[in-house]
């Protein structure tokens, strides 16, 4: 027997979540929230890194590059918090090694590393 209260089903398929938020009272289930999510897209092409990504929660989002070696923090920037975010970044300027790309919102991160060489 299921106890009465609040549950989270996640259901995720390739790339797509959906995220619901259940109540059960008496075994009667409500649908409290339901979000979807699509891990982004993120590519390389040439020296220059871009993101897309569908922001169906629409929440602040914030994009981060770490050094993949020391751990250090080399650059950080509020994104926009409209449902289609894109973005591009540099990475020329950089010296040969890993990076680690981090797209973080409020519940949720995503890590795409980069090689230059």
């Amino acid at each position: 027997m299921i106890r009465d209260g609040e549950y989270i089903l996640e259901i995720k398929v390739d790339k797509e979540k959906e995220v619901s938020t259940l109540y059960i009272r008496n075994g009667k289930v409500k649908v409290l929230n339901q979000q979807k999510k699509v891990e982004p897209f993120f590519s390389m092409k040439g020296d220059k890194l871009e993101l897309s990504y569908l922001n169906f929660a629409k929440e602040d989002l914030k994009f981060f590059v770490y050094d993949n070696n020391t751990r250090e923090l080399l650059y950080e920037k509020n994104l926009d918090s409209g449902f289609a975010v894109h973005y591009a970044l540099d990475f020329s300027m950089l010296e040969s090694g890993k990076y680690n790309a981090v797209l973080a919102g409020e519940n949720d991160f995503y890590e795409y590393e980069v090689a230059i060489k």
